[in-house]
């Protein structure tokens, strides 16, 4: 988390998202989560030189899960914390805000 703010009545925290795991010259890097329209939308990361790329974007305090796409292909990232959901497929979690904080 870089910042945190009020909108709406509800706290937002700026949260960065990196892929720094490898990917071919040129191919792009895109987020999706339960965040970005539940799984249906996706996020364009920036190249930030050599294989790392980042996205940053506000989220309210909560658990969120999210994958990354890589050349087309969904991905976690082995270095990040994960869950398996339901369905046995494995996703990267964060938690923005603690876990004690309430809002009202």
């Amino acid at each position: 988390m870089v910042e945190s703010r009020r909108y709406d009545g509800s706290p937002t925290h700026v949260v960065s998202f990196v892929w720094s795991n490898g990917c071919l010259e040129g191919e792009e890097v895109y987020l999706i989560g339960d965040f970005t329209g539940n799984w249906k939308d996706s996020i364009r990361l920036a190249h930030k030189g050599g294989s790392r790329y980042e996205a940053e974007i506000r989220l309210r305090h909560g658990k969120y899960s999210y994958k990354f796409i890589v050349g087309g292909q969904w991905r976690h990232s082995t270095s990040l914390s994960t869950e398996s959901d339901q369905s046995g497929n494995i996703n990267n979690v964060i938690q923005v805000g603690s876990e004690d904080e309430e809002y009202v």
